[in-house]
């Protein structure tokens, strides 16, 4: 079952992993880099990196990075996109270090990072 917060209005879509500040991010899958920004609105330094396969149909989008790729990259599963970023110092006393893992299929539908 997912986390939820704001009492159950915003469901969390995904998988979080720990990570230190300034660990290597790397790429699940194959690809280009679709696009990078903030992970919400008027957040203009925590940003992710959307990654798009287009021969399987997959994407995935990892937040909490600084990104080393820009869009229209092609890159290799496995490789760097770019450093956690330090959500300690940004959210202090309120939030654990991690990058956040949005992995979806060919139709949209949600999976989890690691079935796949």
């Amino acid at each position: 079952m997912a986390a939820s917060r704001d009492d159950r209005r915003r469901a969390h879509r995904g998988t979080d992993f720990l990570a230190s500040a300034g660990d290597a991010v790397r790429a699940l899958i194959g690809g280009f880099v679709m696009q990078i920004g903030p992970t919400c609105a008027g957040e203009d330094r925590l940003l992710y990196v959307e990654i798009v396969s287009p021969p399987t149909g997959y994407t995935t989008r990892v937040l909490y990075v600084s990104p080393r790729q820009r869009p229209g990259v092609t890159m290799d599963a496995g490789a760097a996109i770019g450093r956690a970023q330090d959500l300690a110092a940004r959210c202090p006393g309120g939030m654990t270090n991690r990058i956040h893992v949005e992995f979806t299929g060919r139709r949209g539908a949600r999976l989890a990072p690691l079935r796949c």
